[in-house]
């Protein structure tokens, strides 16, 4: 539901000649995501979505899914109206199989990852709290969203008279 939420906000803020094309990268980025999510959590066994005995716990799988999601579509709309299909798509399969699950298992994991001491032991002794993903989420999320606007630029040809339009 908060993809669909993104979605209609994204829609809204961009020029009717490209809301067809800002609705179906939004569903792809949805599948990417949980895509590229999956096959890393399954490749590398992240503690983040397996117990200690290897077991997946599939309703974890989920929650960190829709954070993974989250972060790519805050992308998304910084970048809506300016990037090709293609290369929006190269980056959602990049941010969610190495950019999200780098930072989320350095996080929430249990230890074991590169950015694990980053996270949990540099604090003087306090671990890394986050509430409900947002620092994670907005982390590299914005952060990926501040570097593609870098490159791309601002939207042209965006006018009075085309706000007046839609």
């Amino acid at each position: 539901s908060m993809q669909f939420g993104f979605a209609m906000l994204e829609v809204g803020s961009c020029r009717s000649a490209h809301r067809r094309t800002v609705l179906v990268k939004n569903v792809l980025d949805s599948a990417v995501s949980a895509v590229g999510f999956w096959a890393v959590c399954r490749a590398f066994r992240l503690s983040l979505v397996y117990n200690e005995n290897g077991e997946a716990q599939h309703h974890l799988m989920m929650l960190y899914w829709a954070f993974c999601a989250t972060s790519v579509t805050i992308c998304s709309g910084a970048m809506s109206e300016r990037a090709h299909m293609l290369s929006y798509l190269f980056y959602a399969a990049t941010a969610s199989s190495l950019l999200f699950p780098l930072f989320a298992e350095g996080a929430w994991g249990r230890g074991g990852s590169i950015l694990s001491a980053q996270f949990q032991d540099s604090f003087d002794g306090h671990s890394y709290h986050d509430f409900a993903g947002s620092g994670v989420v907005h982390l590299t999320g914005g952060t990926s969203a501040f570097i593609g606007t870098c490159f791309l630029g601002r939207r042209i040809m965006r006018t009075d008279e085309d706000e007046a339009e839609s």
